[in-house]
């Protein structure tokens, strides 16, 4: 979080330069510093004990795999150890436009709220996504774990790599669900993790219209469409009802946004820009190291190549010459083949412990810009209720004030005042509490997104290490 604070200082006194750009010269020494500073100090140039723990409990604890590489990813989503939960066994059901992957959700939760022993269900990918926006409903101001987008065209394909990295990014989800303080207690989550599929379809429709915001689980993909859609068009005609009654009210639009702007604190508009600024720095990190990821892959591919052709060539001299030139090509063939391999290992562990938890990160990042929007509406909110309330109780004084006003228009206005008094209280604490949450939870936000990144970069670093060890001892290794 110090960069952040340090952040928040240059905001205060009118720097809205980049938080992640190095200084110009050393001796602004009220600049931000560089991201990568705060996340690589102590780390790449000192023995971090920390890190060193994490990485001892993840070799002694992980055993999954993916495509022969040991799957990394879930390991940094854990910081409450009193839970196990797996997300395994993908299974395609059904054809078409109409198919879908199930998965076998396995866990043990130590919790008073949680049944003893191990359960296991099945539960397929709308049924995180409704797990997680009715998180986002109870929990306002959160920041929630990311899901994987939804991807219709890889859907319809259902290559194995998109299989298994939407596999290992849901059982991320959950581990990170269960590692939060607030979150891990959810009735929600633990209808998700041990309810039966009949009673997780019952529950979950009910739980959706109570809250008025998630679509069921058992709806079918257009009713879950229709919803969705319908839940759109409710909140366009909430925002044109919210903009009528200020109209009504003679309230403009740019006193909406002139309180918005007195309520909001520098330190809040300085969390706001510097998540902006972060989401685009790690977009183009992530797209690096797709691009490295994609590197590797193709030298595993050219080496490979280079060293069959050697192979076959090999053999077509020995069959027309007793010269030793096949041996030389053979020897170098091997060589080249044993160089592929080498990479093709590292492009596979690129993927699932560098350019996989990094677009895990981003997705975070994008999921916490989302609360922010959140909090912005929350504000609008507050704001509207309170300003109808002060155009509702004038137009009162004033019908009170006229002499020969009916008392029957005064006792409707009066009416009309103690609900808009009524609505503006419940938009004042709805407020209160997202806001509550929200500055606690950043907190503890920076700080693990900070070790994630941290974890990340030292497996990026250990990998490309020994990538090249293994590629020059392939050329070292004598024939």
């Amino acid at each position: 979080t110090s960069v952040l604070v340090r952040y928040e200082e240059n905001m205060n006194e009118g720097d809205h330069s980049d938080p992640l750009q190095r200084p110009e010269s050393p001796e602004k020494d009220d600049s931000p510093p560089p991201y990568e500073s705060i996340i690589l100090e102590d780390s790449l140039h000192s023995k971090n004990q920390g890190v060193e723990d994490r990485n001892r409990h993840h070799e002694d604890t992980t055993t999954s795999t993916v495509f022969g590489v040991q799957d990394d990813l879930d390991s940094i989503a854990s910081s409450f150890d009193n839970f196990e939960v797996n997300v395994v066994d993908p299974v395609k059901q059904g054809e078409g436009v109409s198919a879908y992957i199930s998965y076998r959700v396995v866990s043990t939760v130590h919790l008073d709220s949680y049944g003893s022993g191990q359960r296991e269900v099945i539960r397929r990918f709308r049924d995180f996504t409704w797990l997680r926006d009715c998180m986002r409903k109870e929990f306002a101001g959160i920041i929630l774990p990311a899901l994987p987008p939804r991807n219709v065209v890889e859907k319809y394909k259902m290559t194995p790599q998109f299989v298994e990295d939407r596999r290992r990014a849901l059982q991320v989800f959950l581990k990170r669900v269960l590692s939060h303080p607030l979150l891990r207690h959810s009735e929600e989550l633990r209808l998700f993790l041990q309810a039966s599929e009949s009673e997780f379809a019952i529950e979950s429709s009910r739980i959706s219209h109570e809250l008025g915001n998630a679509a069921p689980a058992e709806s079918s993909g257009a009713s879950s469409f229709a919803s969705k859609t319908l839940s759109s068009a409710s909140k366009f005609f909430k925002s044109i009802s919210e903009n009528a009654g200020l109209v009504q009210a003679n309230i403009p639009g740019s006193l909406v946004q002139q309180h918005v702007r007195n309520e909001e604190s520098q330190e809040y508009a300085a969390i706001k820009n510097y998540y902006n600024h972060l989401e685009a720095h790690l977009n183009e990190v992530h797209q690096q190291a797709q691009r490295l990821t994609r590197q590797h892959a193709r030298l595993a591919k050219s080496f490979s190549d280079f060293g069959l052709s050697l192979n076959q060539m090999s053999v077509k001299i020995e069959s027309m010459s007793d010269d030793d030139g096949n041996a030389h090509c053979a020897v170098l063939g091997k060589k080249a083949i044993m160089a592929g391999n080498g990479w093709d290992q590292s492009a596979k562990e690129l993927h699932v412990r560098f350019e996989a938890p990094l677009r895990e990160l981003l997705r975070s990042i994008r999921s916490a810009k989302r609360t922010i929007e959140d909090r912005d509406e929350c504000l609008v909110e507050k704001i509207h209720a309170q300003l109808i309330v002060d155009s509702k109780r004038s137009a009162l004084a004033k019908m009170q004030a006229t002499p020969g006003t009916r008392q029957d228009r005064i006792m409707e206005a009066e009416r009309h005042l103690q609900a808009a008094l009524k609505k503006s209280q419940e938009t004042t604490e709805r407020y209160t509490k997202l806001v509550q949450r929200m500055d606690a939870d950043v907190i503890r936000f920076q700080k693990e997104r900070a070790g994630d990144l941290k974890h990340i970069l030292l497996h990026f670093a250990q990998i490309e290490k020994d990538s090249y060890m293994t590629t020059s001892k392939a050329w070292m290794t004598q024939s």
